[in-house]
């Protein structure tokens, strides 16, 4: 393995903190996320060296089903940092595991998983501490201990 630096994909769009993450597909590619502001997931994968191939967009909104995200489905959520001035709820990105496949986003005063593979969400955790307003996530992968294998070490 080598060290290597990867221009980022031409999103059209301005890119600040938190409104852009990179991952890695099921195959190991290098992908980069990106959540324009209606909601809109933006996904571009690494085919090659220097060459991004925008994959097609998916609108969070639908898959934020009542069930599993509650009343965040009836909230104003937004990805624009300046829309909280018309009273929506600021979503951003709080990480990505590759064993998993999950990206954790940071909506109003939740934490949420979105599985990639089955495009579910799942609300993992809710601040209740209005004096301390939610910051950072670091979503952290576990894996069982011990190993079923001794390779696996």
């Amino acid at each position: 393995m080598m060290p290597a630096a990867v221009p980022l994909p031409n999103t059209g769009m301005l890119l600040y903190s938190g409104n852009h993450w990179i991952g890695k597909t099921g195959e190991g590619r290098l992908c980069f996320f990106a959540l324009r502001e209606q909601l809109v997931l933006a996904k571009w994968v690494l085919e090659s060296p220097g060459k991004w191939v925008e994959r097609p967009a998916v609108d969070l909104r639908v898959l934020m089903e009542p069930a599993t995200v509650g009343d965040l489905s009836l909230m104003k959520l937004s990805a624009k940092i300046s829309d909280q001035l018309r009273g929506c709820k600021l979503v951003s990105f709080g990480g990505f595991c590759e064993g998993t496949g999950a990206l954790f986003f940071v909506m109003a005063d939740w934490v949420v998983a979105l599985d990639l593979t089955t495009r579910k969400f799942v609300r993992l955790w809710r601040n209740t501490d209005e004096l301390r307003p939610l910051g950072d996530v670091f979503p952290v992968e576990m894996m069982v201990w011990p190993p079923a294998r001794l390779n696996d070490l």
